[in-house]
């Protein structure tokens, strides 16, 4: 299996929301909460990297600055997730970082935000989820969801499906059992990760998004933002694909057209 990948991403604002209160971050590569489409190569040299994108949760204020706390803290110790213990031990450090920047300058008692990643080592990968953002895997023309949705499921409604967390980091005044779902697997080569926030699962069905994937997309990530935004937009919408090493000497890459 190559050591080398290669990343979409994109994020939209949406046709709803006031401000973007998603994050992401792909290897050394992190968003800063403007809309846009970027290709970014992973290329390690040793096969290690790591990707996640957070939703801040937009019945509570400053559900942005939770996104960006929780994607800052993974980001710094993405390179302690080697097993499962230390992916639990990562986000209990990120959720208590999430209830310290509560009481800081722009924070607000009870903001949260939603989680879903994976660490890759060589040909294993760890997906892991808080709340109900999702990882996805594409193999064989299928789609495979990688993490479990967190939530108790309410009623549909114009403003799409409404959620009941039932984790999350922070989102509670005072802090609960974190228990993160954590799926250990191997890797294949033509194998394809989807990281994406509840702005595009709330949009689009699990067919609808395999059929995107499965076209031919200079930008696959942009094409489903897109395709979200254009069935209703109610939320932020942050997508991370991740499939085979397309150009090696890329590095970063902004499209500057928004997604």
């Amino acid at each position: 299996m190559c050591s080398s990948r290669f990343a979409w991403i994109a994020t939209h604002i949406g046709s709803v929301r006031p401000n973007n209160e998603d994050r992401c971050f792909v290897g050394e590569w992190l968003a800063d909460g403007n809309d846009g489409a970027w290709t970014v190569n992973l290329d390690t040299g040793n096969g290690r990297w790591s990707a996640a994108v957070a939703d801040g949760m937009g019945g509570h204020q400053a559900g942005e600055l939770a996104s960006e706390t929780a994607i800052l803290e993974l980001h710094t110790f993405a390179d302690a997730l080697e097993s499962e213990q230390t992916v639990c031990a990562v986000l209990e450090r990120v959720n208590e970082r999430v209830f310290q920047r509560m009481y800081a300058p722009r924070g607000r008692p009870g903001m949260g935000c939603t989680i879903a990643g994976v660490a890759v080592q060589g040909e294993t990968a760890m997906f892991y989820n808080v709340g109900d953002s999702r990882a996805y895997l594409l193999r064989s023309r299928e789609i495979l969801q990688q993490s479990v949705d967190h939530t108790l499921r309410g009623k549909s409604s114009a403003q799409g499906r409404s959620h009941l967390l039932t984790q999350s980091l922070g989102g509670t005044s005072s802090r609960i059992t974190l228990a993160p779902y954590i799926k250990r697997m191997r890797l294949a080569e033509d194998d394809v990760i989807l990281l994406c926030s509840d702005g595009l699962t709330d949009m689009l069905s699990e067919d609808e998004i395999l059929n995107i994937l499965l076209q031919e997309s200079d930008n696959p990530a942009r094409t489903l933002t897109a395709a979200a935004v254009d069935a209703g937009g109610y939320d932020n919408v942050t997508v991370i694909v991740i499939g085979e090493e397309h150009d090696a000497n890329a590095e970063v890459i902004r499209d500057r057209l928004p997604a």
